[in-house]
Parts: structure tokens; C-alpha cells; sequence
């Protein structure tokens, strides 16, 4: 791309961000009925992006006019049900863009089974055990890029199954699954079944965590079964939070993944300046093969994001992605919006 084009899209750029910053949203509401409570709400992901995939990939450049521009990445409408305070029923309807259909992301009950607000069984279409709690407690910017272990494929964010999860006092905490293994945008299949599991400890502001998955006959072949593990700590203090985090994932039939391994290292840091702003950057980097010649895929993000208004947050952000081998490296800078209703 030429430099006239870079600086009139960083324009755009700047322009696009005077204009967030006018967007507000009314946060959502629950509804009182007279056997419960009723949530009603929606979630949108939009950005604008230039994307310059290098010389290698194209020449003219057409290739990144088109993936640049404006986007909606995700869209959510969501509807939760309480028919008393410690059990919730939810369907999530999610697309991945305007030309996309809506599918079903979530439909689940969680149920507490003991104590008083401690131990829960969750039913349906639900959050696996590491991608959403990552993404939430830890990460925190899942408008701007997927988790880690998402991004690279180890675990999805959602799964068929049956979930037993809670906290035991006030240092440790369990999320244990049986699920499909699939996935929640694959087609179910019952040859072969995912056990996920999850453990975390916590003490002073520190978090230190395992996880892993065995996954049998993944897609129905019966010669691929699926293994991953990985380990993670994260520390939260007044001047936000960091984390680091190794995993590894092998498929018998080296399918997708043979010993691959990788770790992210991540920060969030409170900013003195406007409402809820965080300076935050992440680093990944993962080797799918263990084999003679493979290189690992490097991710680089590094931006700021603030709380616009209530219910609309904006982050500026350059990522950069090495994807291994003689392809050139992809780099993107955008300006993300988070809108909640």
C-alpha cells in the first residue's frame, strides 16, 4: 500500500473514532414477571480495520482493500429466565456478520445443586470450561481478538454437554464437562465425547490455574483422539492485571495438531484518563507441529481502549500476525467498538 493511502485511511481512522465517541447505549434491563425474571439483551462488535498482508500475498494490493474497511464481526441477542434468583435459562442467538445467518450460540440451564451460592449444573449449548472465563476475568477484549487458546483452535468457546462447576470457599474454584467435543457451529457427533476439566487457585490476587481436554474420535474419525493440557497464572492489582499462560495439544493422527505447543503473555494497565481506560498488549506464539521445519504462528496485539458511555466501549489497536514460513507478516490497525444493550 502507498503512503498516501496508509495516511488517508488513518484518517478514516480518526474520523470513525470522533464519531464512536458520540455512540451511547441504555443498559439492559431485567423484567419482573409474576413466576421470575426476565433479561433482555444484545451484544455487537464493530470495527474498522486496514489490513496490509505484505507484497507476498499481493502486489496490487486489491486483496487488502477488500478485507480493510468497516465491519460488524459479531451480533448477539440474547434472553435469560430466572425463575428464582440462583437458576438461569438463556438462548443466545449469535452471527458473524451482516451476511451471515443467526444461529443458536448458547441454550442451557444452570442450576445450583449445593451450597449457598457455591456448586451449579449447567445443561445444553454452554461455555467450555477455559475459552469464556479467559476472555472475561483475564483478557478482557474479546471484541478486539479471540483468547488465545480459542485463536489457535485448542478448545472452542462453546460445546453440547452437561457441566459441573463452583467455588470451594474462597481460593479455589472447578468447571468439569462432558460434552460433544464438536463444537456449537459443527454438527453433533456422538462416536466420540470431550472430558474438560478446570482448576484454579487463588490467594492475595494471584491465580494459578490448570486445564485440559481428552477428546475422543474428534469428528467422528476414529482414528483421531484429541489431547490437551496447559497451565496458566494471573495476577490482579491496583495497576490492572498480567497473565501468562503454556498449552499443548496432540492428535493421534497428527490431523491437525502433532506435540504442538505455545504460550501468551498478556497485560492490562489502568490508565488515569477518561472512564475505565486500559492500555493493554499481548504476545503469542504457537507451533502446531513438532516436526523439522515447522515454524510457529507469532501474534503481536498492542492498543487502549476506554468506556465511551455506559454500555459502549472503543479500543484503537495494531496487531501483527507472522503465520510461519515465507508468507509475509499480516498487520491491522483498527479502531474496535464493544456495543451493549
Amino acid at each position: 500500500m502507498g503512503l498516501l493511502s496508509w495516511k488517508t485511511r488513518t484518517a478514516a481512522i480518526l474520523s470513525a473514532a470522533a464519531a464512536a465517541a458520540l455512540v451511547g447505549t441504555t443498559p439492559a434491563h431485567a423484567y419482573k414477571l409474576a413466576d421470575g425474571e426476565v433479561e433482555l439483551k444484545g451484544l455487537a462488535f464493530l470495527d474498522f480495520t486496514q489490513v496490509d498482508t505484505g507484497d507476498n500475498n499481493d502486489t496490487t494490493g486489491a486483496f487488502d482493500d477488500a478485507a480493510s474497511g468497516f465491519h460488524v464481526t459479531r451480533g448477539y441477542f440474547e434472553m435469560r429466565y430466572h425463575p428464582e434468583k440462583k437458576t438461569t435459562y438463556r438462548i443466545t442467538l449469535d452471527t458473524k456478520g451482516p451476511d451471515q445467518d443467526y444461529f443458536v450460540k448458547y441454550a442451557y440451564a444452570q442450576i445450583k445443586i449445593a451450597g449457598e451460592n457455591s456448586h451449579y449444573v449447567k445443561f445444553g449449548l454452554h461455555h467450555t470450561p477455559v475459552v469464556d472465563y479467559y476472555q472475561t476475568d483475564i483478557w478482557g477484549h474479546r471484541y478486539v481478538a479471540k483468547t488465545f487458546v480459542d485463536d489457535i483452535g485448542v478448545y472452542t468457546s462453546s460445546d453440547l454437554g452437561v457441566s459441573v462447576l463452583g467455588d470451594v470457599g474462597e481460593m479455589f474454584n472447578y468447571y468439569v464437562s462432558l460434552m460433544n467435543g464438536e463444537g456449537y457451529d459443527k454438527t453433533p457427533n456422538g462416536a466420540g465425547y470431550a472430558f474438560e476439566g478446570r482448576v484454579e487457585a487463588r490467594a492475595a490476587g494471584a491465580r494459578v490455574g490448570l486445564h485440559g481436554m481428552s477428546n475422543s474420535k474428534v469428528a467422528g474419525v476414529d482414528t483421531t483422539d484429541r489431547t490437551t493440557y496447559g497451565v496458566y497464572a494471573a495476577y490482579f492489582a491496583a495497576f490492572g492485571n498480567a497473565a501468562a499462560e503454556y498449552v499443548s495439544a496432540d492428535d493421534d493422527d497428527q490431523a491437525t495438531f502433532d506435540s504442538g505447543s505455545g504460550f501468551s503473555v498478556l497485560v492490562n494497565g489502568n490508565v488515569p484518563a477518561g472512564d475505565k481506560t486500559v492500555a493493554f498488549g499481548r504476545y503469542d506464539s504457537f507451533k502446531a507441529m513438532d516436526v523439522s521445519g515447522a515454524d510457529p504462528v507469532n501474534k503481536f496485539i498492542v492498543g487502549i481502549e476506554t468506556e465511551v458511555q455506559k454500555g459502549c466501549t472503543v479500543a484503537a489497536a495494531y496487531t501483527s500476525t507472522d503465520p510461519g514460513g515465507t508468507s509475509d507478516t499480516e498487520s491491522t490497525i483498527g479502531l474496535y467498538a464493544q456495543i451493549k444493550i
